[in-house]
């Protein structure tokens, strides 16, 4: 037997209720009071048998799974996987594993996840790279900037201000001037 869908009061009047479960609370709310002709709430008594909990549509039994060691004691005859709050990376790896016992994934589509995790890690792989390549020329403009300031700093401490080239000049004048005197005396 099919599990019941129990749904709120008036689903089929607002689409703004949606097509979900909520306990009625309203003070005179006929679903809350049972009154016959409007549909069932949840109570003791509608779940499921006991051999059918836990199980899917084929009768494999669910078994959540967050390593391979657990994946590995899977029976795929009686059992089937379900992959739940696991990163891409490890999913990817208990998936590749699941393909290697023929071990059925229940809540993810193999193929379509793999396509879909591959192409997002390239994007990122891509984005890493072009992130490196940025942070590679910033490092390159400020070793440039900083081989430039140095040029300047040694040209600097070269080339003496020009008062004192003018000083020189007058020196070297003055003692020619005195060879030129001694001579003469």
């Amino acid at each position: 037997m099919a599990p019941k869908k129990f749904l709120r009061k008036d689903t089929h009047k607002k689409a703004r209720i949606g097509k979900k479960w909520k306990n009625p609370k309203g003070h005179q709310n006929k679903k809350r009071l049972h009154v016959k002709g409007h549909s069932a709430t949840v109570k003791a008594g509608y779940g499921r048998k006991l051999e059918e909990k836990n199980t899917n549509k084929e009768g494999l039994q669910i078994v959540i799974i967050t390593s391979i060691e657990e994946l590995k004691r899977i029976d795929p005859k009686t059992q089937t996987a379900s992959i739940e709050g696991l990163g891409r990376k490890k999913k990817i790896e208990l998936l590749d594993e699941a393909k290697k016992l023929n071990i059925t994934i229940q809540n993810l589509n193999i193929k379509r996840y793999e396509e879909t995790a591959n192409a997002k890690q390239k994007e990122r792989q891509k984005a890493a790279k072009i992130r490196k390549e940025k942070i590679l020329e910033k490092e390159n403009a400020a070793k440039k900037a900083e081989e430039k300031a140095e040029k300047k700093a040694t040209k600097k401490t070269d080339e003496k201000p020009e008062e004192l080239v003018i000083e020189e000049k007058k020196k070297q004048e003055k003692e020619e001037k005195d060879k030129i005197l001694t001579k003469a005396k």
